[in-house]
């Protein structure tokens, strides 16, 4: 009796948390499993007012994509995870199991329980304050969040845009090599594809089509930009202020893309605060956009930020001239 309680006594004074690092054999289709985690708020919001994003990676391919969020707040995590369900269901592929941190907010909660159940998707939450059995979503933030600060660094903007140096960052990181993809696990597994958007967009679909060529299912790489760089969009005839001796461009800021279209930029338009798809623009990518830009004889600067607005309006309401 008094080596038990003796050694129960020990276990208390000396107990400590093992991380167990056991191989997990890959699943064998795309999103047969997702891993997924909030970032922690950002101290500064982005032009959005967001403070937070959330990821979604398949376990298959590794294929992720980003939600920036204004809270942490139940309903605002479901509503992301739906958008992201509903892209899934557009590819032809079926959520099977979800797995996450412990998050009472965000994921441990009815409302995100039930759109689970409702599509017979498994819940797959980590124990309480073991955030390292969520592994592949733990790490994932730190690449996406590391190669973003990279490229806020690169070109000097004020830190309202780290939102759109998460989308972009997300955006390259799909269309980059990853060299985890052709590792070879216990199971034998092995993927003969360089990039997590050839891999996902290949799986089960023809090699060749109706006329015998191979079809190739690589993204388009010719329409990438340097993040941050001086982008001269165009101005249509019509709002021409100046008439035919007025400037026919406009000084902006390169911040993004646009899903897997090949001729449209987001891009920062300092005259309206907003950000906005364009596809007639021209780009310099040995200039920051940041620094200054030419506007007749004088140099502006084109972040005349206020400090408690909301900058960007997605929803173009067609009322202000382009």
């Amino acid at each position: 009796m008094f080596l038990t309680e003796t050694r129960v006594v020990a276990d208390e004074a000396k107990h400590k948390q093992r991380f167990i690092r056991v191989p997990v054999k890959r699943t064998t289709k795309p999103f047969e499993l997702v891993h997924s985690d909030v970032c922690s708020p950002f101290s500064t919001p982005t032009l959005e007012d967001n403070r937070y994003y959330i990821l979604f990676i398949d376990d298959y391919t590794r294929y992720t994509s980003v939600w920036l969020l204004p809270n942490m707040k139940a309903k605002t995590c479901t509503s992301a995870y739906q958008s992201f369900q509903a892209r899934v269901d557009s590819m032809g592929y079926e959520i099977m199991r979800f797995r996450c941190d412990n998050g009472w907010g965000e994921y441990d909660n009815k409302t995100f329980r039930y759109v689970l159940v409702a599509r017979g998707t498994t819940y797959e939450p980590c124990p309480p304050y073991a955030h390292h059995k969520n592994g592949v979503a733990e790490r994932m933030i730190r690449t996406i969040t590391e190669k973003a600060w990279a490229m806020i660094i690169d070109f000097q903007a004020p830190i309202q845009f780290w939102g759109e140096a998460v989308n972009t960052t997300v955006y390259l990181h799909q269309r980059s090599p990853n060299k985890g993809l052709k590792r070879n696990d216990l199971d034998g597994y092995k993927a003969p594809y360089e990039t997590l958007y050839k891999m996902l967009h290949r799986f089960r679909k023809p090699t060749h089509n109706a006329d015998g060529n191979k079809i190739s299912y690589q993204a388009t790489l010719h329409n990438l930009r340097r993040f941050g760089c001086l982008a001269s969009r165009l101005i249509p005839a019509v709002p021409r202020r100046q008439g035919k001796f007025g400037p026919r461009s406009k000084p902006c800021m390169m911040v993004g893309y646009t899903q897997d279209s090949k001729t449209l930029w987001r891009i920062w338009n300092p005259e309206f605060q907003k950000v906005k798809a364009q596809s007639e623009v021209v780009f310099d990518e040995e200039r920051n956009a940041h620094m200054s830009c030419r506007h007749g004889s004088n140099e502006i600067d084109i972040f005349g930020l206020p400090e408690d607005e909301k900058y960007v309006d997605e929803i173009d309401t067609g009322d202000e001239p382009l």
